[in-house]
């Protein structure tokens, strides 16, 4: 009852007072208020009915309205501060292969050539994930791990481009002083190009 009175006093210029009267006005022929006696004696609705009396007590606090796109906004900064987190604390070989680079939200994007055999960017992009066909195609058919047949340890993408002896004459001569692993870092024509170009100079770019 007093929650009505307290609504119905066109004095009362209170902001959520105003705001009910104005709805309760432009759809006076669908909503009627109806006092209903309270539950004296259960004490649920006692404290209840004491928290609401206390209220007037308290600062009256204004929140600004959020829309959609603020909400949006929120969830994506926040998703991409966890998930940065996250990235930088781990040792994959995504993150590796981005020198200098302080969260996956910051890698050079790998833009599509036209005029690159879309094979190239596939290779090209299964080294730099570090999945291949080379590499994991035993997770699919049950099989070891592949080893490296002139090492005998396991095959990688970098025992690929780093480390096997084997291949160390045309990597020099692909590569130079340049290490393999920065230039998938950096996705550019040249850089794309010169590992395509060692892939089929050791014979496994079909197994890429």
């Amino acid at each position: 009852m007093s929650a009505i009175q307290y609504i119905s006093n066109s004095a009362n210029l209170n902001f959520y007072a105003t705001a009910i009267r104005n709805i309760l006005s432009s759809n006076h022929k669908r909503l009627t208020l109806i006092w209903v006696p309270g539950h004296s004696g259960i004490r649920g609705n006692e404290l209840a009915d004491e928290t609401a009396k206390n209220a007037w007590k308290y600062p009256f606090i204004l929140t600004e309205n959020h829309n959609s796109s603020d909400l949006s906004s929120y969830i994506d900064t926040v998703f991409k501060s966890k998930f940065s987190e996250i990235f930088d604390n781990s040792s994959s070989h995504y993150k590796n292969i981005n020198f200098n680079k302080t969260s996956i939200f910051n890698f050079t994007p790998l833009k599509h050539d036209h005029k690159f055999p879309r094979a190239y960017l596939t290779k090209y992009i299964r080294l730099r994930l570090g999945h291949t066909n080379l590499t994991h195609s035993h997770l699919f058919n049950r099989s070891p791990p592949p080893s490296c047949p002139f090492c005998r340890i396991l095959f990688s993408v970098h025992h690929l481009l780093i480390e096997c002896p084997h291949f160390s004459t045309i990597r020099n001569s692909i590569f130079g002083n340049t290490n393999p692993i920065t230039l998938l870092g950096d996705p550019t024509k040249s850089n794309i190009l010169l590992t395509i170009k060692y892939l089929q100079s050791v014979g496994l770019y079909t197994q890429i």
